[in-house]
């Protein structure tokens, strides 16, 4: 059955009761500390359900309850992926921004000698980015490698095909960059388990979303990611690629345009502004990045922050 509600600025969901009861059951189908309960034979849902919430009292593992895996959820996903691994023949090369200036291109200024000079004070800086490829654009919080920006989330994965049977992964990593100049979102696979992985490889369902000469595999992803003004729990579709096939080698996650960045809108303000404007902010801290709206995929609903 389908789910009635999302709420990603709380991270809260309206869903039927079987179905979270159907995820509660896979996340513990296995675990070996899992309470036996003595019940009736022929009882009631109601005894049940006190019996199970009296054996879990002091079980505080958590369990990350998502979208259902429907028939049309499964379907915008696929779709998602399909675009991943396609080229469109009409698509054009950029996609230009609605301005109050229309089509026409901005004349370029005329350098100053003030500005000339403050170009050169810049030229000679000592370059810590020297031979590497500068593929992010700054914007979150926490710095990473001295000047990468970074937010902390948790991602639940799975194959794009997955049924409720199928394996899953979950990561939880402060190392998930925010970088505008990429068309999609990328994970080095050295943050998923070698089951997930080996499952993603061998399973004919994924097939259709994995280059195995390079190593990529494609997932449904549904992230919890923290901003400065809120945290958002949304899908999206995933590359998992290996970590010699990812910007400088890094380990970690970067979120893209494509199934992400397209169905937000947001604000960022560097540290160098905030102090300028007198607030106080740690050091190690890049600055801040506030979502203003979510355009939520599954359901169409627009949310406003």
């Amino acid at each position: 059955m389908s789910s009635l509600h999302t709420s990603v600025a709380t991270g809260v969901i309206s869903i039927t009761a079987d179905e979270v009861l159907r995820q509660t059951a896979r996340n513990i189908i296995g675990t070996s500390s899992f309470p036996v309960i003595t019940v009736e034979c022929h009882t009631t849902r109601s005894k049940i359900s006190h019996a199970i919430a009296d054996a879990l009292e002091h079980d505080h593992e958590k369990v990350f309850i998502h979208e259902p895996n429907t028939g049309k959820n499964r379907e915008i996903r696929r779709q998602m992926a399909k675009e991943m691994l396609g080229i469109d023949s009409n698509r054009k090369e950029n996609r230009p921004i609605q301005t109050s200036t229309g089509t026409s291109l901005p004349t370029p200024p005329t350098p100053t000698k003030m500005l000339r000079e403050a170009m050169r004070k810049l030229a000679t800086m000592p370059d810590d980015a020297a031979g590497r490829d500068p593929y992010l654009v700054s914007l979150p919080a926490w710095v990473a490698e001295s000047y990468l920006p970074s937010l902390s989330g948790g991602l639940y994965l799975e194959g794009i095909e997955a049924e409720e049977r199928d394996p899953n992964d979950l990561v939880s990593t402060d190392k998930i960059y925010w970088d505008t100049g990429a068309h999609k979102c990328i994970m080095s696979e050295n943050l998923c388990s070698s089951e997930f992985l080996g499952y993603l490889r061998t399973n004919p369902d994924n097939a259709p979303y994995t280059v195995i000469d390079r190593g990529l595999l494609r997932v449904a992803c549904y992230a919890k990611l923290q901003f400065s003004n809120t945290s958002l729990t949304l899908p999206m579709t995933m590359e998992i690629r290996p970590t010699a096939l990812m910007p400088n080698g890094i380990t970690g996650v970067l979120l893209g345009n494509q199934s992400f960045m397209q169905f937000l809108q947001w604000e960022t303000i560097p540290r160098s502004i905030l102090v300028a404007r007198g607030h106080t902010i740690a050091e190690e801290q890049w600055g801040v990045i506030n979502i203003k709206a979510y355009l939520n995929v599954l359901d169409g609903q627009l949310e406003e922050f």
